[in-house]
Order: structure tokens, then sequence, then C-alpha cells
């Protein structure tokens, strides 16, 4: 097995969560809490960049009158966000295409499988992957606490007791529990809270004014997750990417704070 995953630098913050070559198949998984229909884009670079690299490691002649063999490509997304998505879905690169006239076939084309992984969905996989389903049932508590008003930190910390008491995930929260607090608190739920700000926001929003409601569901937090990447060194372009955000909308937030400053 080759590990192929690609290091943050290649992608500007657009690191790919796992991908590894095995039996002639090119396997890229990535984890998602938002729903992203640009993915394929996402994984047409990666695959572009591995099997250009592949290429070059065996020193294989693409210019010869000889078919060539390449690694098989399956990509798979298993998404766990907050909006409402079906067991499975197919994105392709083709839907992103200006003027594709139907039944034609495009020179290029990408395809993405997503797999919803939220607890109650894709039974048969949950039921086939017992720690997939376990760690389904773990964010689940998460969110159910934030749903209850309790702090990001709390709302973690009780999710974990429980999960240990119940056997759900127990050996790897109870040997890792600080690092697997870090992770959650830094990145991946981080990104749930913001979702549930964000969408409280629009709610509010409908009944008495998008900007009123948007704004305060919103950008406060955003401002804090941007001063936040700022003092990590990041650029706006990694911003934007990080937040999965317009990078029009990064950069004037980052006006507003800096003017805020002055």
């Amino acid at each position: 097995m080759i590990i192929t995953t690609i290091s943050d630098a290649v992608y500007l913050g657009m690191k790919n969560d796992l991908s590894f070559l095995i039996a002639n198949v090119l396997n890229l998984y990535e984890h998602q809490s938002t729903l992203n229909p640009n993915m394929p884009l996402r994984g047409l670079f990666y695959f572009s960049d591995v099997l250009r690299a592949y290429v070059d490691s065996k020193q294989i002649n693409i210019y010869g009158n000889k078919l060539i063999s390449l690694p098989t490509p399956v990509y798979l997304i298993f998404y766990n966000g907050l909006d409402s998505a079906p067991d499975e879905m197919v994105l392709r690169l083709s839907d992103a295409f200006y003027d594709l006239p139907d039944g034609q076939i495009p020179a290029l084309e990408c395809r993405a499988k997503m797999l919803n992984v939220n607890l109650g969905h894709n039974k048969e996989l949950m039921g086939r992957c017992q720690k997939l389903n376990e760690y389904a049932s773990f964010i689940a508590r998460i969110r159910g606490y934030l749903d209850r008003n309790y702090n990001l930190e709390d709302a973690v910390n009780r999710a974990v007791d429980e999960c240990i008491e119940e056997g759900i995930l127990a050996d790897i929260l109870r040997k890792n529990r600080n690092e697997v607090m870090d992770m959650i608190l830094s990145n991946f739920n981080d990104k749930l809270h913001f979702e549930a700000l964000r969408k409280e926001g629009y709610d509010e929003g409908y009944e008495s004014g998008f900007e009123d409601g948007f704004e305060d569901g919103n950008i406060a937090h955003l401002k804090i997750q941007i001063q936040k990447k700022l003092k990590k060194g990041c650029s706006t372009a990694q911003i934007a990417d990080l937040l999965e955000e317009d990078p029009a909308v990064i950069e004037r937030l980052i006006e507003e704070l800096q003017s805020n400053q002055d």
C-alpha cells in the first residue's frame, strides 16, 4: 500500500483527508461537514497531481504507441453536516460545465460518491462498520448538547463521558481523550457550531430581515474564526478555503477587523 495524501503546502489548506494506492486502486476519502458541490473539481486537481507523480516515479513513457496502465480512481466523501442530504448521491464535475447539451459526454469528468454518515443514515453501511456507526452516535450526542445550549467544550466533554460509559468508541476516547478533545474543539466541531450559528442566523433573518439575522448568527462568529486563522499566519485564500466561504466575504471582514483596530 502506498499513502498518497497530499500535504497542505500543495493545496494551500485544501488537504485531502486520506488517500492511498492499493491493489492498483487509487482511493481518495474525504470528510465534509458542509455540502460542497465543488468536490469533483477538487478531486480532479488531486488525481491529476497524484497520477503525474505516479507516471514520473515509474518513468512511464506517455508518448509511446503502447497503452499504459493506470490505477483506477475511487472517490468517496463522508458527509455528516447539518443540512439534509440523501443516504447516497453522486457529484459530477460535468454539473459545473456551462451549457452542456443533454446527452453529450464531456471530454473531462470526475465523479465523487457522497455518503451521508449522520446517525440514522446508510444503515447497511453502519451495520457493517461499527466504528463509523459509533462515531455518528458520538457526533449526534455533541449536537444534542449544543441544541440544548451547552457551550462547545461542555458539549464535547459530556458526550465523551457519556460514550465511554456506554461503550461507544470507549477505548479510543479513554486512551486519547485529550487528543480527541483538541481535534474536535479546534477543527471539526468548530465547523459544526459555525454551521449551527449560520443556520440560526438565517432563520432569524427570515423573520426579522435577512441582514440582521445573518449578522447576528454568522458574522460575529466568523470574525472570531478569521482572527484565529490570521494569528496562525493564514492568507485570505487559505482562510476562505478552511472556512468554506467566499474569498470576497473573507477579505471584507478582514478589512473591517483591521479598521476596528486602528
